[in-house]
């Protein structure tokens, strides 16, 4: 799957009528951040995340995802986060690649020891 997902990567940037540049702003590469040497440490950190959007403190996020670029723990697979981007509803994961890392993320999905890569709206592998 990764394999598909990175040639399909590297034919859009073919394709792309605009001049791309794989280096990030400001001359730096992204890096991911460093995770904890115990999984158990990131795994009690999403037993304490709660919904921002729920109304109830009692409510935790079924799943949990950890953004690798920042640090960020987003609820993943629910509807309580859901954004309007470019008249599509997208998920909270989406919508923050928006802000963190361009159109490109990757994220940990605590509960079930995945990671997950978004290319663009609607595209995860």
């Amino acid at each position: 799957r990764f394999l598909f997902f990175f040639r399909s990567w590297c034919q859009a940037l073919d394709s792309s009528p605009l001049p791309v540049k794989i280096a990030a702003p400001f001359g730096e590469l992204r890096k991911l951040i460093d995770l904890p040497r115990e999984y158990f440490t990131i795994v009690d950190q999403a037993a304490t995340f709660r919904c921002p959007k729920s109304s109830s403190q009692a409510n935790g996020s079924r799943a949990p995802t950890l953004c690798l670029v920042c640090g960020t723990i987003l609820c993943l697979q629910g509807f309580c986060c859901q954004t309007e981007i470019e008249n599509e509803m997208c998920g909270a994961c989406t919508a923050h690649c928006r802000q963190c890392s361009g159109e490109v993320g990757v994220f940990l999905m605590i509960r079930e020891c995945q990671v997950i890569f978004l290319a663009e709206i609607g595209r995860a592998v």
